[in-house]
């Protein structure tokens, strides 16, 4: 089983396949799903896969998008990923990718990523829960946020979030990842707590892999 693994963000679209070398395009306003497929198959022309893992920034169902995402063009609540590609198909909100990919311990792992918003995933168990929650803090904790209010009160911010949801959900590790986790180093200095880390954002593809591991 060979699965490309295609993680969409705000800003590049990331693609990895095992034995080739990570690539990457822009995003943004003007991609529509029709752009994203061209892109990707001229990026993986020649390239031997089998199935498809997306990773994308907004509300996924059932392998389908529910709600136009707002850093992206439109055009993508029900579109058949599987059906353009002529490939096997598994379509997850972004974090929910990167979660399934981070969890280490056994019981609940909550991750957080930090970038053009916030997206909040958790792992129970091994079963990854794809939420909505990091609606409640984007506002103050996102990439427009940081520009807008500075390092200091940023970072005041994401604590905040971060206890917030520690109250809230009990988890058993967090884990904090993202293009923002950047801006918090060094990541100890913040967070001397042992149950918090810095998440790897490579940690996507490895669950991109986990999303095919439960069945055939």
């Amino acid at each position: 089983m060979k699965v490309l693994v295609v993680d969409i963000g705000g800003s590049s679209a990331k693609i990895k396949l095992q034995g080739r070398e990570p690539l990457k395009f822009r995003t943004g306003k003007k991609l529509t799903p029709e752009r994203f497929i061209w892109e990707l198959k001229l990026l993986t022309d020649g390239w031997n896969y089998d199935r498809v893992s997306i990773g994308f920034p907004g509300v996924v169902k059932h392998n389908r998008v529910l709600i136009e995402p707002e850093n992206l063009g439109p055009g993508w609540v029900g579109f058949d990923f599987a059906k353009a590609l002529k490939k096997r198909t598994r379509v997850m909100n972004d974090a929910a990718m990167q979660a399934l990919g981070s969890a280490h311990k056994a019981g609940i792992s909550l991750f957080l990523g930090l970038g053009t918003g916030l997206g909040v995933a958790l792992v129970v168990e091994g079963h990854v829960v794809p939420t909505e929650l990091g609606e409640a803090h984007v506002e103050l904790v996102n990439k427009k946020a940081r520009k807008r209010d500075g390092p200091k009160r940023w970072i005041a911010a994401v604590k905040s979030a971060i206890d917030d949801f520690d109250r809230n959900l009990h988890p058993d590790e967090i884990v904090i990842g993202g293009g923002g986790v950047k801006q918090l180093q060094p990541f100890r200095k913040h967070f001397p707590h042992r149950a918090i880390r810095e998440g790897d954002n490579d940690r996507a593809f490895l669950g991109g892999l986990r999303m095919w591991s439960r069945s055939a």
